[in-house]
Parts: C-alpha cells; sequence; structure tokens
C-alpha cells in the first residue's frame, strides 16, 4: 500500500515537471503540491465545472481533451473558447479572484484530473502568482467574454469593477443571478 502511494507521488511530480507553468517551482514545492493531488475521473461529456458555479477547486488535466464553452446569455447557445488537453489548467480564476466560474468545462473524452482543493491551492499556490512566469500564463489566458455577431456592443468594454451591485434577484442551479448598474 504503501509502494502505492510512493509510486503516484512519483508520477504526479514527474507530471507537474512537465506543465510548464510549474517549472518555475523547485523540488520541494513540488513535492509539496505532489502530496495533496486528488485524482478525479469524468465521464466523455459530462460537466466538470458549470459557468456561475462557486469556484473551490483547480484541475490540472492528467489525460484527455475538455472544451471550455461560454453562455453570454440565458437564452443564448453555449459558444466554444477553446480545447484543452494534458498538461493544461483550469479553475485558478475563480480562485485567485472572484468565486464564481465565469466558463463551463466539458469532458470532450474520458478525462482525467489532478485537483487541489481551495485550501492547499491558496497554501501552496496562490504565493507563486506574484512569480512572473505563472503570473503571465494566467494573464495570457483568453478571457472569457463573447461579445457576439452583430450585436449592441455598447456594453462590451464595461469591466465588473465599474458596477455597483443593486441586489440579488435570485438563486438557482447555475448560481446566483445579481442586478446591477453603472
Amino acid at each position: 500500500m504503501m509502494n502505492t502511494g510512493i509510486v503516484r507521488q512519483s508520477q504526479h511530480v514527474k507530471f507537474l515537471r512537465s506543465v510548464p507553468e510549474f517549472k518555475c517551482l523547485d523540488k520541494k514545492e513540488i513535492l509539496k503540491i505532489a502530496d495533496v493531488l486528488q485524482e478525479d475521473y469524468y465521464s466523455k461529456g459530462e460537466y466538470i465545472l458549470r459557468q456561475g458555479s462557486t469556484g473551490d477547486t483547480f484541475f490540472i488535466i492528467n489525460a484527455g481533451t475538455v472544451r471550455v464553452t461560454h453562455l453570454s446569455s440565458p437564452e443564448a447557445p453555449e459558444s466554444t473558447i477553446r480545447d484543452l488537453h494534458t498538461g493544461a489548467f483550469f479553475g485558478e480564476k475563480a480562485l485567485l479572484g472572484d468565486s464564481i466560474r465565469t466558463a463551463n468545462v466539458i469532458a470532450t473524452t474520458n478525462v482525467s484530473c489532478l485537483t487541489l482543493d481551495k485550501e492547499h491551492f491558496d497554501q501552496l499556490i496562490g504565493d507563486l502568482v506574484s512569480r512572473k512566469q505563472w503570473s503571465k500564463e494566467i494573464e495570457e489566458k483568453p478571457k472569457v467574454i463573447d461579445v457576439g455577431s452583430g450585436e449592441d456592443k455598447t456594453y462590451v468594454s464595461l469591466t465588473l469593477s465599474e458596477l455597483q451591485r443593486v441586489g440579488t434577484l435570485g438563486m438557482g442551479g447555475f448560481g446566483r443571478v445579481e442586478l446591477v448598474c453603472n
């Protein structure tokens, strides 16, 4: 049983070293992260994350492919943002700032993800954000926004910090709906 744990940790360390965003970490930091990683499995077509849900987990794709999608409005169809493959990660933006997920992530094949909960993420990775390589990678990830084609683009340049929350309109299976004004 102990050998299995050592083998698994060794596999996690080797895998983490292959992820470009983790190359700035020393061996001790990699070992700490590998110690607390959980492995979760998702079937093809399964939603791993839902837009609007609370973010409490960071994911690294260990094997498989996922599709990141976004709903610009409840009536609009999901628009594909990008596909992610082995070594890619997601879920960090909700853990670093706003805790609400800004996109859906759907397994397009059977997927294995290494996961960190928010507590371990904050302890082990949260302080690494100040490192240029890590911050640069996160900033270069595409922003989740779909301005549509031919739609009114009056409010496209608004940021969340410019809006004032008036109140909560309701809570549902996909999250909270807030009324805001500019």
